[in-house]
């Protein structure tokens, strides 16, 4: 079985996976287009995500 990033290490090489793994992401507001991003940069490999969102979940903005 490959390693979870293993297309991504295709791409950057090793070196740029290691790179990703290394970076801290803040991202400020996590409403559609923030989760989207979120979920994506935790897809590409970045290694430290801070979601930062001052809303209420409720049943409107599920």
């Amino acid at each position: 079985m490959t390693h979870p990033f293993a297309r991504t290490e295709i791409l950057l090489g090793a070196q740029g996976v290691r790179n990703l793994a290394d970076r801290h992401v803040l991202i400020a507001g996590v409403g559609g287009v923030g989760g989207y991003v979120a979920e994506n940069l935790a897809r590409a490999g970045i290694g430290r995500l801070t979601l930062v969102d001052h809303d209420v979940v409720g049943i409107s903005n599920i």
